[in-house]
C-alpha cells in the first residue's frame, strides 16, 4: 500500500466501521485506488510535470468510466 509507513490504524478501522454496504464499499475501493495511483505519479513524476500528468490521468480514467 502507498504510504503504509504512515498507516494510521484507527483512522482506517474508523472509516471500515462506517461501510454498511457493497455500493459504499466499491465507492471507497475506488477512491482508494485512485488515491494510490495519484500519490504513485507524484512519488515517480518530476514535479513540473505534475500539473500535466495527474490531469492527463484523470481525464483518461474519465473516458474509461464514461465508456462503460
Amino acid at each position: 500500500m502507498t504510504g503504509s509507513a504512515n498507516l494510521d490504524v484507527t483512522s482506517v478501522a474508523e472509516k471500515v466501521a462506517g461501510i454498511k454496504d457493497a455500493e459504499m464499499a466499491a465507492q471507497i475501493s475506488e477512491a482508494v485506488i485512485v488515491g494510490s495511483a495519484i500519490v504513485q505519479r507524484i512519488e515517480t513524476e518530476p514535479q513540473e510535470k505534475l500539473l500535466e500528468t495527474i490531469p492527463a490521468f484523470l481525464r483518461e480514467l474519465r473516458l474509461a468510466m464514461d465508456a462503460l
